[in-house]
């Protein structure tokens, strides 16, 4: 089953997701979202994971790439996308991940 609406554009590239399609889905606030841009089709997909609900964002801000090596052990595997952007003498990192599930730890 396919659900389609119109989404605007706002002045910060924001759009807000109907109730209707969150509810269908179960996408409550705070879940994280990956967007996947098809350049050649000229379209956004948001595929949802099976265990997305455990997709968590953590931020921090790291002096040398020692230190982000470093906090990044923690994460271990569960890490899905990293980016690190360098601000005059610091690194300010974003890190989304999965939680690991039971079964795996």
């Amino acid at each position: 089953m396919l659900i389609e609406d119109y989404v605007k554009v706002d002045s910060k590239g924001r759009i807000t997701l109907p109730a209707h399609m969150r509810l269908a889905l179960g996408i409550e606030e705070g879940y994280v979202l990956r967007l996947v841009a098809d350049l050649e089709r000229g379209t956004i997909l948001i595929p949802l994971y099976q265990d997305w609900r455990n997709i968590r964002v953590d931020k921090f801000t790291a002096s040398s790439i020692d230190e982000i090596c470093q906090a990044l052990t923690k994460f271990g595997d569960a890490i899905l996308k990293i980016d690190c952007k360098r601000i005059l003498d610091n690194f300010e990192c974003t890190i989304v991940f999965g939680e690991k599930r039971e079964e795996e730890v």
